[in-house]
């Protein structure tokens, strides 16, 4: 036997990222659940399928390395001592955030060229874009939520806050503008009631001067800011008003950038406010109440960027299995691992279901298609798709990490880079409030609108689980345990007090996120024969049935679509 060198010797053929379009069956399945046929078609089908190949480019793949190989930075001080306080953000950072105007990704749900579908579709264009987008996904998240906030006022044209909107939802790169949204400060984060900034009045009707201390804000390079602050006028008898400050004008301080555990190409920053120009777009003391839809929009933001980082993780994960081989065999010949990959596929599109849903409630309400029981559950859905996903996603994408053994620790190449996913994942469980907050709101709104939240949860849920004669035995009898695990759930919340709800909000919201997965799930079974159709039945009833077990067969056919060859398993 020859020695190895080097540069000699065996050289493992590394994992390689396919079309995150083309290749994740989940997204196909949910995509054909919640969009028709014909507002899915070739073009729509096509553009999606070139975004796919475009995001796991050399070249978009670049400026993301590039963006978090050159980290924002502020200079203070020009060469003779003048005050500078400037960002400096790299050059992939902004390519990336011109790429994503060029695609749509926030544009997309705007146009509404797809109707009430439109917001699915932009969806899916950000789940495929976020792993590679070095998290521009996050101002872009955030200039979501502020036009929509404009959108529903309705400005005149030729107004300020019509102008933010058009440049908000641009397709042209050289017009994009982000947003911010700023409210956290070091009184407190998700508790925004000791909210020290003030408010002054500046001269015109709804202009404001705003002063104070933004303890953690992201989007620090934005146009443009959604911001809580009291009224100085009030005199502390009213609650907090919501502005919208006019970042280009001046008026803010950068105090320091933030050292972080991920998300590093992201500029968040300290920020003393010493006079931003801003407009009130709330009505006086009423701000919570009118920032909470953009908090709606961003949750769903915060969701699709976990499913994103963790559907890349596993495709790499499963990539790898078909090249490694270990004791004779590849990964994919050996049946523990196959299983561990089963898991997380069966995971991962269960989730992905709850997010689109949220997305398609947004669309439905957002074109006014809704009925009674949308308009109740989008104030719902959404948080229990972020609270149900995000932490999934960190408590599995180590385990597509550790299915690559020691090179999924490594971080040399930016494409198969899973401890950067798991890094930028880690945020989404706290964004727009960590699972604790999120939850505890989730059961305090329950408690308080119990009576038509129940309806419209028992009405979505019965939706999804009716059985029916041509469904076949085991179509109905999942349906049926989730409709009675979805009883019991309702039994117990109605016994608990309110105190207990909220001690117990975890345990209480994530097993209705279950539920309602399960319904879902159980909704796309399909007996045509198909192994996509197959594999969904496989999914469902692993997911409705955890200690189902139907052997290593299926879970290849979970993996990878397809049956396993005599020579494998």
């Amino acid at each position: 036997m020859k020695h190895a060198t080097a540069t000699t010797g065996f050289f493992q053929e590394g994992p390689q990222l396919e079309n995150p379009y083309t290749a994740d069956k989940s997204l196909q399945r949910v995509l054909a659940y919640f969009v028709p046929k014909d507002v899915l078609g070739r073009a729509v089908d096509e553009e999606l399928k070139t975004l796919g190949e475009k995001v796991i480019s050399d070249e978009v793949c670049e400026w993301a390395e590039e963006a978090e190989r050159n980290l924002p930075f502020i200079v203070q001080q020009d060469t003779f001592g003048k005050s500078l306080n400037k960002l400096v953000t790299s050059a992939g950072w902004k390519r990336l955030k011109e790429f994503a105007a060029e695609e749509g990704i926030i544009s997309t749900a705007f146009e509404r060229r797809y109707g009430e579908h439109s917001r699915v579709i932009g969806f899916v264009k950000e789940f495929i874009f976020t792993p590679s987008s070095a998290i521009v996904t996050c101002p872009l998240a955030m200039a979501d939520g502020c036009a929509r906030l404009i959108e529903l006022q309705n400005p005149d044209a030729g107004t300020w806050k019509h102008e933010v909107y058009e440049h908000l939802i641009t397709r042209d790169p050289k017009e994009a503008w982000t947003s911010g949204q700023w409210m956290t400060e070091r009184p407190g984060g998700s508790d925004v009631s000791r909210t020290e900034t003030v408010a002054y009045k500046n001269g015109a009707k709804d202009q404001y001067l705003l002063k104070g201390f933004k303890w953690f804000s992201s989007a620090t390079d934005s146009e443009v800011t959604v911001t809580l602050a009291h009224r100085e006028e009030a005199k502390g008898k009213e609650g907090l008003s919501c502005f919208i400050g006019d970042l280009k004008g001046g008026g803010v301080r950068l105090h320091r950038l933030k050292e972080k555990f991920g998300t590093k190409a992201l500029p968040t920053a300290e920020l003393e406010l010493s006079g931003l120009q801003a407009e009130l777009v709330s009505e006086p003391g009423k701000g919570v109440k009118t920032i909470a839809a953009v908090l709606n929009i961003t949750r769903v933001h915060s969701a699709i960027g976990s499913i994103g980082f963790w559907r890349r993780a596993y495709m790499i994960a499963r990539d790898y299995s078909q090249r490694r081989s270990v004791f004779g065999k590849k990964l994919n010949q050996v049946p523990a691992h196959v299983l561990t990959l089963a898991k997380q596929e069966v995971l991962l599109r269960g989730h992905t279901f709850l997010t689109f849903y949220a997305a398609s409630l947004m669309g439905l309400v957002e074109t006014s298609k809704a009925n009674q029981h949308h308009h109740v559950l989008v104030r719902l859905v959404p948080g229990l798709a972020k609270a149900g996903a995000c932490k999934a996603a960190v408590q599995n994408i180590p385990e597509c990490m550790e299915a690559m053994g020691g090179v999924g620790f490594l971080e040399h190449d930016i494409k198969m880079n899973i401890a950067r996913l798991q890094r930028d994942a880690q945020v989404n469980c706290i964004w727009e409030g960590t699972t604790n907050v999120l939850c505890d709101d989730l059961v305090r709104y329950l408690k308080k609108s119990w009576p038509t939240a129940r309806s419209s949860l028992h009405w979505l849920v019965s939706t999804n689980t009716n059985p029916n004669k041509d469904h076949g035995e085991l179509k109905n009898n999942l349906r049926k345990e989730v409709s009675n695990r979805f009883g019991q759930w309702i039994d117990s919340f109605e016994l608990k007090s309110l105190d207990d709800a909220r001690r117990e909000a975890r345990s209480v919201i994530l097993d209705l996120v279950d539920i309602l997965i399960g319904s879902f799930l159980a909704a796309d079974m399909k007996t045509s024969g198909s192994l996509e159709d197959e594999a969904a039945c496989k999914i469902a009833e692993k997911w409705i049935r955890p200690s189902a077990d139907r052997g290593p067969g299926t879970d290849y056919l979970i993996v990878y679509g397809d049956r396993p060859n005599h020579s494998k398993l």
